[in-house]
């Protein structure tokens, strides 16, 4: 499924050498380069914007995983008069305007450090490079295949996502409403049994609940003071 090509860069970087390498497992596809003080391999997969469910997006990887090692960091990166490059892109595959270096996250590889500082000529030279790619991935005809790839073995640590980050604390918000509109609407129903029987029946039963308590309790408290006023009157 490999496939060789040899494209023209604009003027004056010449002829670019790749071979584009599909994976259907994973939904990525690897391109290595080589071309005039220019080499190694950029990786494209699928990218999500927001919560759609298929990814509209691509995003460009410096170097390749190991096969064999996963999450043992990339390998085989760029390398660009003499720079090893590391970062990346986000990009609409779907876009013709060529990009620039203000499109691409660039970082020069020192030792184990990442620095900042790469040079105008060699970011214009990768925003070359990664122009090609990106119009090879999206006119791949493997392309709906790879994306809906991704999309599905994303899936379930979205799900998971969408759970924590976004559905328990609203779930707790919910629970806490229930219960204060269970409150209120016992109280509603109170105040309309009262309405409708009279303080003498509530008293003696008609309304229930923390209500019919409360309205006995007040009740008691007036025949007390009224008893009280009998006795002070005698």
């Amino acid at each position: 499924m490999t496939a060789l090509h040899t494209v023209a860069l604009p003027e004056p970087y010449g002829e670019l050498t790749l071979t584009e390498s599909p994976d259907l497992t994973s939904g990525q596809v690897r391109y290595v380069v080589s071309g005039r003080r220019a080499s190694g391999a950029f990786t494209i997969e699928p990218a999500f914007a927001d919560e759609e469910l298929i990814p509209p997006r691509i995003r460009v990887r410096f170097g390749h995983e190991p096969s064999q090692q996963q999450g043992a960091g990339l390998v085989n990166r760029p390398v660009i008069n003499g720079i090893a490059l590391a970062g990346g892109a986000d990009l609409d595959p779907d876009l013709r305007e060529p990009l620039r270096r203000r499109h691409l996250m660039l970082y020069r590889v020192a030792g184990s450090r990442i620095a900042d500082a790469v040079p105008d000529k060699t970011a214009e030279y990768a925003a070359a490079i990664i122009t090609v790619l990106r119009t090879m991935w999206s006119t791949h005809p493997l392309r709906p295949t790879l994306v809906t790839t991704w999309a599905r073995l994303c899936a379930e640590q979205r799900a998971e996502y969408v759970l924590r980050d976004e559905l328990a604390h609203r779930y707790r918000t919910r629970d806490k409403l229930t219960a204060e509109i269970r409150q209120y609407e016992r109280r509603v129903e109170d105040l309309r049994a009262l309405a409708m029987t009279g303080a003498d029946a509530v008293v003696s039963g008609s309304v229930s609940g923390d209500g019919q308590r409360a309205l006995q309790g007040s009740a008691q408290v007036g025949s007390a003071a009224h008893a009280a006023g009998v006795v002070g009157e005698a």
